[in-house]
């Protein structure tokens, strides 16, 4: 993807700045380390000359550059933003997220999404520079590697949860993609626990107290619970069974997951529903844009800072 004079100057200063509003929203590739960061990494800021930018996690993996162990891209937002509008494109991609690939093969999905395995296979070319199955596998390692820094899953599990069926053949991809193996990747062994406990990252802003409120108001008793900060609920998805609770953490512009799941290679999918459900991955300047006319004229209404609440509630209204 070749991005404009004006797009490179924004993504500088995003970077220069640690803007993170721009937190997913492109990725920064350093020639001289080999290594992609987010734009809020934490580490001294590289010469421009250095620097290479991508609009994905994916497309920084795929040009040979590994993820940094400090600021994680791996737990970055979403961005709708770099898929393009293809409604087919869209749709494949999360369905692949969700796992469609580890599930079935690409003639399954291709019929699933009612086109040939050729023009799959150019869509994605086309659009992302690589095959369907060259993207799950990049997806399937940055899931790996987040699993592996922030949890104490064997490394067995970690694989199986990440959608790969043989221990060989995820520390072979571990070496080749992430230059990394596993143990190095983990570094450190975290204290046994329950479930699994992850960081899912967002946009500022975010109108955690009105979504908080809207949820308590229409808990299912002994199904969900909610307090200031945090909200959970127990669910059924496939064949898995498993409860949540989000812990909200406003000053780093995430939440901690708690999970405990009896299935772990539905794990990819669950994480898609409760970004969702949450609308992490949501551009919101683009959902003010598009609503504002309709919002301007709603009585009394008056846009503000705290856009995230006024659009949602307009669009369950």
């Amino acid at each position: 993807m070749v991005f404009s004079e004006t797009e490179l100057q924004i993504f500088q200063q995003a970077r220069l700045a640690r803007d993170a509003r721009f937190d997913g929203r492109f990725f920064v590739a350093v020639t001289s380390t080999g290594i992609f960061c987010r734009n809020i990494c934490p580490a001294p800021a590289p010469k421009e000359q250095h620097v290479r930018y991508y609009p994905s996690a994916v497309a920084a993996l795929a040009a040979g550059f590994r993820p940094c162990l400090r600021c994680r891209p791996d737990s970055a937002p979403g961005s709708a933003a770099w898929r393009g509008t293809n409604s087919t494109l869209t749709r494949a991609l999360r369905l692949i997220d969700e796992g469609a690939l580890q599930q079935g093969a690409m003639p399954a999905l291709a019929a699933r999404l009612g086109v040939s395995e050729r023009y799959l296979r150019q869509l994605f070319n086309r659009q992302l520079g690589l095959s369907p199955k060259r993207y799950a596998l990049l997806q399937q390692l940055l899931l790996a590697k987040q699993l592996l820094q922030s949890t104490a899953l064997p490394v067995t599990e970690v694989a199986l949860a990440s959608g790969f069926q043989s221990i060989r053949s995820f520390n072979a991809q571990c070496k080749q993609v992430l230059k990394l193996s596993p143990g190095e990747i983990r570094k450190r062994e975290l204290p046994a626990a329950a479930g699994i406990s992850l960081f899912l990252a967002y946009r500022p802003l975010f109108a955690w107290q009105q979504l908080r409120q809207f949820l308590q108001a229409r808990l299912l008793s002994g199904l969900e619970w909610a307090g200031n900060d945090y909200y959970g609920r127990t669910f059924t998805l496939r064949q898995a069974q498993g409860h949540f609770t989000l812990y909200h953490q406003p000053d780093l512009h995430r939440f901690r997951l708690q999970l405990e799941l009896d299935h772990w290679p539905v794990l990819p999918a669950v994480l898609q529903q409760i970004r969702r459900l949450f609308d992490l991955d949501v551009d919101i300047n683009q959902v003010e844009q598009h609503l504002a006319p309709q919002l301007a004229r709603l009585p009394g209404y008056c846009l503000s800072l705290d856009h995230k609440s006024a659009s949602r509630d307009f669009a369950r209204s």
